[in-house]
């Protein structure tokens, strides 16, 4: 890799990203190739909804795949370039489209790390965030569900990082 300064970046978001992971115990952060890392798997291990046969209910796992391309500490172009909704294949939310691997969490920036794009992808797999208007989301059937069943919202309240300083009891 030519480019000294996006290697640098990649480095620190490999850094980074296998921190948050060491202090989460919803995160799992993978490697998919090169050194430093250009892709990611991000395996969430927490609430949030699926829905088969119209039946909404509650899985435990989610995927995402992440890619830094060449050009992203100069321009990001399309947020589809960045993330990549991988499993399960029946997720339910408005931000999420039903029917191909798209994910939205807003606008990203150039540069923008790997701590804040996990910390924005759990936000919406645990109903944290999500788009309550059909004209704007990537399911507007998960948008209307939603407005009906707010109080179920978050589906997962626990931190994607523990807090520091804090000893779990044996």
């Amino acid at each position: 890799m030519g480019d000294q300064i996006l290697r640098a970046f990649l480095q620190r978001q490999c850094d980074e990203g296998m921190e948050l992971a060491a202090a989460s115990d919803i995160l799992n952060l993978v490697p998919v190739r090169d050194q430093p890392p250009t892709q990611y798997i991000m395996e969430f291990h927490c609430k949030g909804l699926t829905r088969v046969n119209g039946a909404v209910s509650e899985a435990a796992v989610f995927a995402v795949g992440l890619n830094f391309p060449a050009d992203y500490l100069r321009r990001v172009t399309n947020a589809a370039h960045i993330l990549m909704w991988v499993h399960p294949t029946t997720v339910f939310h408005p931000n999420i489209s039903a029917t191909g691997p798209f994910i939205c969490i807003g606008d990203i920036k150039p540069g923008t790390g790997i701590f804040e794009l996990a910390y924005r992808v759990f936000d919406v797999i645990t109903w944290k965030n999500f788009c309550a208007c059909e004209q704007d989301s990537l399911n507007a059937e998960a948008c209307i569900w939603a407005r009906n069943h707010m109080s179920r919202f978050p589906v997962d309240e626990r931190p994607l990082k523990r807090r520091p300083g804090l000893q779990e009891c044996a």
